[in-house]
C-alpha cells in the first residue's frame, strides 16, 4: 500500500499506468481510497489523463452488457470509476465479475470501507497488486510546504489553524489557500474556518441519519459499540454496522473513533443541538442499563441528567481511587456523583478531604461548613461530615471548634468515628466528655474496633504512662483499616513521647507514617537528642498552619540545640504570626514547650505566655500527673534557669544544658537507662552525653567522673 499525502508518486502512477489490464500483468485494480477532500477524484483525474495519453481504452462507469475482449487485444479496457462507494451492490458485484472473467481492468477513487464486502474486496485485490493509494491527512508541515509552492508564505501557527480547520483534507487546504492567495488583507484562520465549515456542512447534509447518528455519539466520546449504537440509534444491527463503515469513511473520525472537535458545530447545526441532546441521553441510559459503565461513560450519563445509583457507584469508585493520587480529579467526580444524586451525606465529606489534600483547605473548610449545616439536630448520618469538619478544624488550629462539633454529635451518633471525638475532646482538656466514647459506636469486633477501644483507653488513661503507651502501641500495631486512627496518629505519637518512651514512639511514627509523613520520627529524634536523624527526617508538606507550626517549631529545637542563632531567630520570626492565632492542645506541649525555650533564648516571651498558661490549664483539666505533666515540667525547668542569652552551657559551667541535666542524675544514682527514662531520651544517647563529660571533665572512673562534677559546682 502506497501512502501519499497530496501529489502522485512518480513510480506508483508510471506502474499503474503502465501494467494495469496489460494481459500476463497481476495488476488488475488501482485504487485511490480516501476521506472526501482529500483530492482523490482529483488525483483520479490525472491518472486518468496518462491513460488516455498511454494510447488506453478507457471506459467510464460499467457497461450495462459485459464488455467483449478482442483475442488478440493485448491490454484490456480500463473501467474508471470514481465514488465506488456510492455505487449500488449490484453494480458493484457486475464490476467483480468482468475482473473476474478478465474482461476488464478497473482504476478507480473510493472511500475506505471495512464491512462493504464488495469495496472491501476491490481494495484488496488493488493491494495485493500493489496498487492501493491510500491518502492520508496533511501533516502542517504539508501545509507550509503546498503554501510555499503557491508562493505564499505561513507561519506555522496559521499553517496548524489550516490544518486542523480542514481535518488535514488537502483538496479544502487547497481551497482555503486560493482564498488567503485572493484575500487582499489575509486572515488565514478566519478564512479556513468559513472555508472549512461549508465543505464540513455540505459533506455532512449529503449523508443519511444513521450515519450522522454514529458520527454524533462519535463526538460525545460514546464508545462505537455496534450492540449499543444498535440500541440508542433504534435500528437494526446490520445497519448500524453499515452506517459505522460510512462514519469511518467520511474522514470526521480519527484515531480510536474520536470525532475531530474543529468539526462538531458543522455536525450540531446538521443535526440539531435537541437531537445531538437526545442520542447523548438515550446512549447513557443504554450503558447504564447494560450495568457496563466507565467513568467517561458515567460522567455523560451526568450529562445527559441520568440520576441513577450506578452512575454514583462508579464515579465514587474512581474518585476514591483517585484521591491517592490526583485529588483534584477525585474532587470533580465527587461533584459529577453528586449531580448524579448520591448522597450529601455521604459525598460532601470525601469531597471536602479532597479539596483538602489538593491543597484547598479554604474551600474545604467552606464545603463541608455548609454540608454540617444540612442537620439541624444530631444524626447518626452527620458522623462522618462532623469528623472531616473536625479535622478540617484541627488542621486550622481551631482544636475548641473540632471539640464542639463532637460535643454536638453526642457519642449515640458517632459510630466510627468514636477516635476522633475522644482525641479532640482530649486535645482541649475535656476528659469527662472524652469518656462517654468509650465502649460507644455499634458493630462487631473487628480489628478497627478494638484498635479503637485500644487508643481511646490510652489516651483516656491519666495515672500508668505504661498501659497508656501499651494501649495505643497495640492500637497501631493491631493491623486492619488504619484510617479509622487518622485522628489519633499526632495525639498516640505525643502520649508516647511525653511519656517517655521513645521506641514507642518510633514505633507509632512509623505505622503511622501514612499521616505523619516524616514529621512523627523528625520529633522523636529531636525530643531524643539525634539531631542528625531529626534533620534528615522526612518533614511533610506543612500546607495547613497546624503542621506548619509543628515543623517551625521543629526547627527552632534543632536551631537551639545546635547553638545556630541566625536559624533560631529565623525559624522563630516566621512561627510568631501562627502563635498568635493557633490554639494549643493537650498534643502539643512539647511543640510549646520547643517554642517556650526559643522565645526565652531570644528574650520575647510575651508572646507565648498565652499558651503557656493554656498548658497548665489543660494539664489540671484532665487531671494528669504521671503522663502529660512531667515533660512539660521539665520544659518549665528549663525556662526557668535559661539566660536570654546565645550560651548553651548552665550556670557558666562547662557543660551544656543537656549535660549538666544527666549530671545531676548521675550524681542522683540513675542507672543509664533510668536516666533515660527520667529525660525523655534514649539509654543509648545517655550513653553518649556521659562520655562527653567525661571528655569535658577529664574524668575516668565513675568514681572520678562523680567527683568532678561535684567540683564542677553540680549537684
Amino acid at each position: 500500500m502506497t501512502v501519499v499525502p497530496h501529489a502522485f508518486d512518480a513510480d506508483w502512477a508510471t506502474r499503474v499506468v503502465g501494467d494495469v489490464g496489460v494481459r500476463g500483468s497481476a495488476l488488475e485494480c488501482a485504487l485511490i481510497v480516501g476521506p472526501p477532500g482529500s483530492g482523490r477524484s482529483r488525483m483520479l483525474g490525472e491518472l486518468t489523463a496518462r491513460l488516455r495519453d498511454n494510447g488506453s481504452r478507457i471506459v467510464f462507469g460499467l457497461p450495462s452488457t459485459p464488455i467483449e475482449v478482442p483475442p488478440d487485444d493485448t491490454r484490456r479496457a480500463i473501467v474508471v470509476a470514481d465514488d465506488l462507494h456510492t455505487w449500488p451492490r449490484e453494480l458493484i458485484d457486475g464490476l467483480v465479475a468482468q475482473l473476474d472473467e478478465g474482461r476488464v481492468a478497473l482504476v478507480g477513487s473510493t472511500e475506505a470501507r471495512e464491512r462493504d464486502r464488495g469495496i472491501a474486496g476491490l481494495i484488496g485485490l488493488a493491494r495485493r497488486g500493489g496498487a492501493e493509494w491510500r491518502c492520508r491527512p496533511m501533516s502542517t508541515g504539508d501545509v507550509v510546504d503546498r503554501a510555499a509552492a503557491q508562493g505564499l508564505t505561513l507561519t506555522a501557527t496559521d499553517a496548524s489553524h489550516i490544518r486542523r480547520r480542514c481535518i488535514g483534507a488537502s483538496a479544502l487546504v487547497d481551497v482555503v489557500l486560493a482564498a488567503v492567495v485572493d484575500d487582499d488583507d489575509p486572515d488565514p484562520e478566519a478564512i479556513a474556518t468559513r472555508v472549512a465549515a461549508d465543505r464540513h456542512h455540505r459533506v455532512l447534509r449529503g449523508l443519511d441519519e444513521t450515519t450522522l447518528g454514529v458520527l454524533a455519539l462519535a463526538a460525545d466520546r460514546a464508545a462505537l459499540d455496534p450492540d449499543a449504537l444498535a440500541a440508542t440509534l433504534d435500528c437494526p444491527l446490520d445497519d448500524v454496522v453499515d452506517a459505522l463503515d460510512r462514519a469511518r469513511g467520511t474522514g470526521f473520525l480519527g484515531g480510536s473513533d474520536v470525532f475531530y472537535s474543529t468539526a462538531i458545530s458543522s455536525l450540531t447545526e446538521v443535526i440539531g443541538a435537541l437531537r445531538m441532546t437526545e442520542l447523548r441521553r438515550r446512549a447513557a441510559g443504554v450503558l447504564v442499563g447494560s450495568g457496563a459503565l466507565s467513568v467517561d461513560d458515567a460522567l455523560r450519563a451526568v450529562d445527559a441528567g441520568i440520576l441513577e445509583p450506578l452512575v454514583v457507584d462508579t464515579l465514587c469508585t474512581e474518585a476514591v481511587a483517585a484521591g491517592r493520587t490526583d485529588p483534584s480529579r477525585a474532587v470533580a467526580l465527587l461533584a459529577a456523583a453528586e449531580a448524579a444524586g448520591g448522597r450529601l451525606a455521604e459525598l460532601r465529606p470525601l469531597r471536602a478531604r479532597s479539596l483538602w489534600a489538593a491543597g484547598d483547605l479554604a474551600g474545604a473548610e467552606a464545603l463541608i461548613d455548609d454540608t454540617i449545616g444540612l442537620w439541624v439536630t444530631p444524626s447518626a448520618d452527620a458522623a462522618e461530615a462532623v469528623a472531616v469538619a473536625a479535622e478540617i478544624a484541627t488542621a486550622g488550629g481551631r482544636h475548641h471548634h473540632a471539640a464542639e462539633l463532637f460535643c454536638w454529635l453526642g457519642p449515640e451518633h458517632c459510630g466510627e468515628q468514636r477516635v476522633s471525638a475522644v482525641a479532640a475532646l482530649v486535645a482541649v482538656g475535656e476528659r469527662t466528655s472524652a469518656t462517654s466514647y468509650l465502649g460507644a459506636g455499634d458493630g462487631p469486633p473487628s480489628i478497627a474496633h478494638r484498635a479503637a477501644d485500644l487508643v481511646i483507653e490510652g489516651l483516656l488513661e491519666t495515672s500508668d504512662r505504661r498501659i497508656a503507651v501499651d494501649a495505643v502501641l497495640r492500637a497501631w500495631s493491631a493491623g486492619g483499616d488504619r484510617d479509622t486512627l487518622r485522628a489519633a496518629a499526632w495525639p498516640a505519637l505525643a502520649l508516647a513521647v511525653h511519656a517517655g518512651d521513645l521506641v514507642a514512639a518510633r514505633a507509632i511514627a512509623d505505622a503511622a507514617s501514612c499521616f505523619l509523613g516524616g514529621a512523627g520520627a523528625a520529633w522523636v529524634a529531636l525530643i531524643g537528642d539525634d539531631l542528625q536523624a531529626a534533620r534528615q527526617g522526612s518533614l511533610p508538606t506543612a500546607a495547613t498552619p497546624t503542621d506548619r507550626l509543628r515543623t517551625l517549631a521543629l526547627q527552632v529545637g534543632i536551631a537551639r540545640r545546635t547553638d545556630d542563632a541566625e536559624a533560631l531567630a529565623r525559624a522563630w520570626h516566621q512561627a510568631v504570626p501562627l502563635i498568635a492565632t493557633l490554639e494549643v492542645t493537650l498534643f502539643d506541649l512539647f511543640v510549646v514547650g520547643e517554642l517556650w525555650l526559643a522565645a526565652v533564648r531570644l528574650g520575647d516571651t510575651a508572646r507565648i505566655e498565652r499558651h503557656i498558661t493554656t498548658a497548665d490549664a489543660l494539664l489540671d483539666a484532665v487531671g494528669d500527673r504521671e503522663i502529660w505533666r512531667p515533660l512539660w515540667q521539665r520544659y518549665t525547668q528549663l525556662t526557668t534557669g535559661q539566660t536570654t542569652t546565645e550560651t548553651v552551657t548552665d550556670s557558666d559551667g562547662p557543660l551544656t544544658d543537656r549535660e549538666a541535666e544527666v549530671a545531676r542524675e548521675l550524681l542522683a544514682g540513675y542507672t543509664y537507662r533510668e536516666i533515660g527514662e527520667r529525660l525523655y531520651i534514649s539509654a543509648k544517647t545517655v550513653e553518649h552525653h556521659v562520655a562527653r563529660i567525661r571528655r569535658r571533665l577529664d574524668a575516668g572512673s565513675r568514681s572520678e567522673l562523680l567527683a568532678a562534677i561535684r567540683a564542677a559546682g553540680y549537684r
